[in-house]
């Protein structure tokens, strides 16, 4: 451990996913990554340490299947659908988006976008990140020059991994089902190795910092929201919709730089009106039709 760890801006594809209409489920994704607007049972953090538990709504990744429980039309940067994931067994197609990040689980995970140098066939220091790194997922919002926010994880640790090993991680078999398996149907991949890294929890901080989601508890209205608008000096580049900021050697900062950057984050997102979500469980895999 150095000491010294990166605050990345990690900009990924913002849009929301646009299932057909007479769709009640969406299939295992396919396509481009996108974003969906979720619901599911977790635990948040609010003002003044306030907390609680139940069913909040959150925006995400989650690329197998998802049943679509409520539509609204489009309306600014509000979501469309609410999505409800489903867990099945992979279907029988080639290069299946995985889930990264993914916030279902015990931990948060990041597991492989980006780590990878196309141009050099070479690892890329997203691979290297220190125990307290904070890493910043969002999406330069459409229409403007600002950086939305969709899921914050702070490192805890890494573990080394490669998808054509066939036992890789048979320890976690959710995650494996998750990320490693539809990572492995896209042939380039099986030639690389990855970094895993576990996201710090409220009950296991690192520094002082923990992962979360910006939420909503479900019981409030509106159900919908808006991802919440950051900035951070010098951290942040609100007109980055797909190169990483923050992530190399030579950008590394002290803890406290990092801390203070995670704490401005926290304040911004519930001054946004959102709470701090976590500890999303596991969804359940079904081997049957799903309805």
């Amino acid at each position: 451990m150095t000491g010294r760890v990166n605050v990345v801006q990690f900009p990924h594809p913002g849009r929301e996913h646009n299932p057909l209409r007479s769709n009640i489920l969406m299939p295992w994704n396919s396509g481009l990554h996108r974003r969906k607007f979720l619901i599911s049972d977790g635990q948040w953090i609010g003002p003044a340490n306030s907390s609680g538990s139940g069913p909040v709504t959150f925006w995400g990744e989650w690329e197998p299947p998802s049943r679509i429980v409520e539509r609204w039309r489009p309306e600014g940067g509000l979501p469309t659908c609410l999505h409800e994931p489903v867990l099945t067994t992979l279907p029988n197609k080639t290069e299946l988006q995985n889930t990264d990040p993914l916030v279902f689980g015990s931990r948060f995970r990041y597991s492989n976008c980006k780590q990878f140098d196309r141009t050099n066939d070479k690892p890329s220091s997203l691979q290297d990140l220190e125990p307290g790194s904070v890493i910043l997922f969002g999406s330069k919002e459409q229409g403007t020059t600002e950086f939305v926010l969709d899921t914050v994880l702070v490192v805890a640790a890494g573990r080394a991994y490669s998808p054509s090993d066939a036992s890789c991680l048979a320890d976690e078999p959710f995650v494996r089902r998750v990320v490693v398996e539809p990572l492995s149907t896209f042939e380039e991949a099986l030639r690389w190795r990855f970094t895993l890294f576990d996201g710090a929890t409220p009950d296991d901080p690192t520094h002082g910092m923990f992962s979360f989601v910006p939420c909503m508890p479900a019981e409030r209205a509106p159900l919908r929201f808006a991802r919440p608008r950051i900035q951070l000096q010098g951290l942040i580049n609100p007109r980055s919709q797909q190169a990483p900021k923050g992530y190399t050697h030579r950008d590394r900062l002290d803890i406290e730089g990092a801390r203070s950057a995670w704490r401005s984050v926290v304040e911004q997102v519930l001054d946004a009106g959102c709470v701090l979500g976590y500890g999303f469980p596991e969804p359940v895999l079904t081997d049957g039709p799903v309805r």
